[in-house]
């Protein structure tokens, strides 16, 4: 059946052939007119590189992420900022003059503006226009503010890094500051017991001991002399007990008495000479000592009342009982001395005892600090770093944008296409000549062939009868021939005229 209707309707159209010619000529007459009325719309693309750093990344490593994508989305929306928006406007448009105008027609540019990426590190910026020069200095002046944004974004970035580790390493300065006066007012309050200080407090524990033993040397020596100048003293005494008071001219029966009165005559001479230090002073001093030593004691007790007012008993014994008082200060000394070593013995072992409690103490306090101070370190480090990148984005040195092929003119329009209009204008065409003949047919269909008539009905056909040509069907199949010459003939005269007048200028 389908096959039978689309015969009938090939020949219903062949037979009025005039339709597809007035079809054809008067849809490309059309299109013709419509591509003349049409504005014509350029586009102008820059192509733009994402270069690598200049600097080797052994050297300075760069610490802006280098995410094409992301970074493309966020200078779009710079680029396309009103700022640049009005830049671009006032060099290469007119720039409206009230602010509802000026965001209408800023709107209007950022949608001819494209974006897209390549492959690679590479991307294109292009824009549309009606102007092709124009075009291809607005995509090159869009290229020339994606470059310089890129420029300031990653400056900007890197410093905004360097600010952010810098303040990070500041933190954890303080926090370091605060530990170090910890450490060291710990550190005042025990200072000498430490284990720092363990060998000092040892080896001045060792010299107080040695001290110790030397001071109660010297107080038993010291004793001993005492001793001994007492014992002299009281020779002296006896002496002076055997002297009688008028000894200066006087003689004894005794010969014992007479060889130290002898004695001391010559002590008194030298003394009114000499100085007591003097060496024949000393001798003589010895020499008295030695006379005294023998002296029988038994037989002169009492003897001390007898010459109580012996002028110069003071004399002999002065000296002796002066080193008598200087010893026992000097006893006096050395005790006050040893009690003072006792102490300082002590405050050694207990500065020893509690080194190990302190120690362990303090180095609780430098867990800490070791470990931000290690932290510091290396945000310092890195804070080097960033700085060294950001010198390199401000010297423009890192990953920057080059163009690699500018936009030039465009030679032809990208819209409206001449293809797509032809087409639509020859379909145009034919829905309108040849369309009513073929709904007419759907409408009311009609067999008019042997070869439609077997689709449709299935039987076999016997015989068939040809057509007679009458005069009124030759008048009539003439009649229809002219007509389709005729409309076949205006039609290629409107495409004709279409086309001259085209060709003219309109």
């Amino acid at each position: 059946m389908r096959k039978a209707l689309l015969l009938e309707l090939s020949d219903n159209v062949l037979g009025s052939w005039w339709t597809i010619v007035a079809a054809t000529c008067v849809g490309v007459a059309a299109s013709v007119v419509v591509l003349h009325y049409s504005t014509p719309i350029y586009e102008a693309r820059t192509k733009v590189a994402v270069t690598e750093q200049r600097i080797p990344r052994d050297y300075v490593r760069s610490t802006v992420i280098d995410d094409i994508e992301m970074r493309l989305g966020a200078l779009r929306e710079r680029v396309l900022s009103r700022p640049y928006m009005l830049k671009l406007i006032s060099e290469n448009f007119t720039l409206p003059e009230t602010d509802e105008e000026q965001a209408r027609y800023i709107k209007k540019i950022r949608s001819r503006v494209q974006v897209s990426r390549q492959r690679g590190r590479y991307f294109e910026i292009s824009f549309r226009d009606t102007d092709p020069e124009r075009t291809a200095n607005v995509a090159n002046a869009l290229a020339g503010y994606y470059m310089e944004e890129n420029a300031r974004f990653r400056s900007t970035r890197a410093g905004e890094i360097t600010k952010s580790v810098q303040e990070q390493a500041q933190m954890v300065l303080e926090e370091l500051q605060v530990q170090e006066k910890q450490i060291t007012d710990f550190k005042t309050k025990y200072i000498f017991q430490t284990a720092d200080q363990m060998p000092s407090n040892l080896q001045l524990l060792r010299g107080r001991q040695a001290d110790l033993v030397a001071n109660e040397r010297a107080a038993e020596l010291a004793q001993e002399r005492l001793q001994t100048l007492r014992a002299q003293e009281e020779q002296a005494r006896l002496m002076s007990s055997l002297i009688p008071p008028d000894a200066e001219g006087a003689t004894s029966p005794d010969p014992y008495v007479n060889e130290l009165m002898a004695a001391q005559r010559e002590l008194n001479r030298l003394l009114r000479r000499y100085h007591q230090d003097h060496p024949d002073v000393k001798s003589k001093k010895r020499h008295i000592d030695e006379l005294l030593a023998k002296a029988p004691r038994e037989d002169h007790e009492g003897a001390s009342d007898e010459y109580a007012d012996d002028p110069f008993a003071g004399l002999r014994q002065g000296t002796m009982t002066g080193k008598i008082r200087s010893q026992e200060r000097e006893i006096s000394r050395l005790q006050v001395n040893g009690e003072r070593i006792r102490k300082d013995i002590d405050v050694f072992e207990t500065r020893i005892e509690a080194s190990p409690r302190v120690q362990q103490r303090l180095d609780d306090l430098r867990k800490g600090y070791d470990v931000l101070l290690r932290r510091y370190n290396e945000l310092q480090a890195k804070v080097q770093d960033a700085r060294a990148a950001e010198m390199m984005e401000e010297a423009q040195k890192g990953a920057q944008f080059e163009i690699i092929e500018r936009a030039v003119p465009p030679a032809l329009p990208i819209m409206p296409k001449p293809q797509m209009i032809l087409a639509a204008g020859l379909a145009g065409g034919l829905l309108i000549f040849v369309g009513p003949l073929v709904v007419r047919r759907l409408i009311d269909p009609l067999i008019g062939s042997i070869t439609g008539f077997g689709e449709v009905s299935r039987i076999p056909l016997m015989v068939s009868i040809p057509r007679i040509p009458t005069p009124d069907a030759l008048r009539q199949k003439l009649r229809k021939r002219r007509i389709n010459v005729r409309m076949s003939l205006a039609s290629v005269a409107i495409l004709s005229a279409v086309v001259l007048w085209h060709g003219m200028g309109g």
